[in-house]
């Protein structure tokens, strides 16, 4: 018994050395920042990997109209009969009775998507690697990472304008109570200005 607590107030004594502030210190996985999430290209290709995702899966497909690029190329064949989709595809939109909330979803998708691939291209483009490769005129994987985002960006714009004509642009990451919609012919100059700004930070296809 008595060596039982010799040994049980020594390690008390041990224990009591060391301070609790180290674990309290430590961070988790999920308490992740701007900085570590682009502290390097693989790191960053996860962010771009999201955006991506929440493209196809999070609304921005537009899932009352299947026809369009995220789901199939058009050597595919998508056959639903008599379906929403066939009677859209042939221009019988009428046929369809769709309910006024059924665009909700891939409206709020496509703009999460906007802000989401619009705040990562702001954070590569305050990094130092990103801007001296601008400035040299080289292409590394910062500036084709930048490019991918702005490339999804304006894709997104781009299919909103198609279901709805005029939209909202330029609201993103911003907190606003009001907001006016855009020509989407604005848009589409405003969209090709950036993706000419980005195109020769690129790679081609097969480099990089």
């Amino acid at each position: 018994m008595k060596k039982f607590l010799k040994i049980f107030f020594l390690t008390a004594a041990c224990v009591s050395l060391v301070s609790c502030e180290d674990y309290l210190d430590t961070t988790t996985p999920s308490n992740m920042d701007d900085t570590f999430v682009t502290s390097s290209p693989s790191e960053a290709l996860k962010i771009m990997s999201k955006a991506y995702a929440t493209y196809r899966q999070g609304g921005a497909m537009f899932s009352l109209y299947d026809w369009n690029d995220p789901l199939r190329s058009d050597m595919e064949y998508y056959c639903e009969g008599p379906g929403p989709n066939t009677k859209y595809a042939l221009m019988m939109s009428e046929l369809s009775v769709p309910n006024i909330n059924d665009m909700q979803g891939g409206f709020n998708g496509s703009y999460s998507v906007i802000s989401y691939t619009d705040k990562f291209a702001s954070i590569i483009a305050a990094k130092p690697e990103y801007q001296a490769a601008v400035e040299a005129g080289q292409v590394n994987d910062w500036t084709h990472l930048y490019g991918e985002a702005i490339g999804l960006w304006a894709n997104t714009y781009f299919r909103l304008t198609l279901h709805f004509g005029d939209v909202p642009f330029g609201y993103e990451n911003k907190s606003v109570t009001e907001y006016t919609l855009s020509s989407r012919f604005a848009i589409y100059d405003a969209l090709i200005e950036k993706l000419k700004a980005v195109e020769g930070g690129m790679y081609k296809i097969g480099e990089g």
